[in-house]
């Protein structure tokens, strides 16, 4: 199943292009629009139909705190220390457990998922 992703920042290189080897379809905010905010990395995966994939906490609170509308899927990688090998494995096997209008929080063995109250959107 290939997936519409939007890798943040802080994904590196190698898990991108592992992703994309995959077969998913990955827009990097390091190659799209580096130095953007939180809040526009959220509205960049809505406008483009992507779910999040990211190791920043910091999108849990913009959605389920603040309220900011989630884009189709957050994946909030939890791992510590990271490798770039680990980091592929854990976020193909969360990929594919995800369902669109949830957020996971993964770390190597454990995923939980929230469901995205604003989801589905409504235009």
């Amino acid at each position: 199943m290939s997936l519409a992703l939007l890798a943040d920042e802080n994904i590196p290189g190698p898990v991108i292009r592992g992703l994309e080897a995959a077969g998913h379809d990955v827009l990097s905010v390091a190659r799209a629009a580096a130095g953007i905010n939180d809040l526009a990395v959220l509205d960049l995966a809505r406008r483009t139909g992507r779910r999040l994939l990211t190791l920043d906490g910091d999108f849990g609170d913009l959605i389920f705190k603040h309220g900011e509308v989630p884009p189709v899927a957050v994946v909030y990688l939890r791992l510590h220390p990271i490798r770039n090998d680990e980091m592929l494995a854990t976020a193909l096997r969360v990929l594919a457990e995800t369902p669109d209008g949830h957020f996971a929080a993964a770390s190597r063995e454990v995923t939980r998922l929230r469901p995205l109250r604003a989801w589905p959107l409504t235009q």
